[in-house]
C-alpha cells in the first residue's frame, strides 16, 4: 500500500483539497500499477507561523517582502 504524505499550507477549501488528493491517487495509481483503493494520502497542514526558512517566521518574511513591494 503505497503512501504518499503532503506537507504544506492548510487548504481551506474543501473542493481544492479532494481534487488534489484525487489527483495524487490517480497519477500514483497508474505510476505503479495498483488500484486506487491501495493508495494512502496523508496530509499534513501547517499554518504560516509554525514554519521558518533561514531562521525567520514565514508568515513574518512574507509580511516583510509585501512592505518592500508597496
Amino acid at each position: 500500500m503505497p503512501v504518499i504524505t503532503i506537507e504544506g499550507p492548510k487548504i481551506a477549501d474543501l473542493a481544492k483539497k479532494r481534487k488534489l488528493v484525487r489527483d495524487l491517487t490517480d497519477a500514483a495509481s497508474k505510476a505503479v500499477a495498483l488500484p486506487k483503493e491501495t493508495m494512502v494520502i496523508i496530509l499534513h497542514e501547517t499554518s504560516p507561523e509554525c514554519v521558518a526558512t533561514g531562521g525567520g517566521n514565514s508568515s513574518a518574511i512574507a509580511e516583510e517582502r509585501s512592505l518592500h513591494l508597496r
